[in-house]
């Protein structure tokens, strides 16, 4: 009998939600930051990281995107109170 050797894998998403993946021209329209602005936050771990889609294209998910602007216009609103 063959012992189970398989790797536990990470929970998958529900089918129920859509997943967008952003594209790097896209994550700079949406934010109005340029490429190296984005890359130096990722690098300082204030901008979400890219999601690999192979080994050279990258992607980053809409949600987390979104969840930085809200973040970011929550540190302005917190400023100004």
């Amino acid at each position: 009998m063959k012992e189970n050797t398989r790797t536990p894998q990470r929970e998958v998403p529900s089918t129920d939600t859509v997943v967008r993946l952003l594209r790097l021209p896209d994550v700079m329209r949406i934010t109005g930051l340029r490429r190296s602005s984005i890359y130096d936050m990722v690098r300082a771990g204030t901008f979400p990281q890219a999601i690999p889609l192979t080994k050279v294209a990258r992607a980053w998910s809409e949600a987390e995107v979104q969840e930085w602007i809200a973040s970011r216009i929550a540190a302005r609103d917190e400023a100004a109170a």
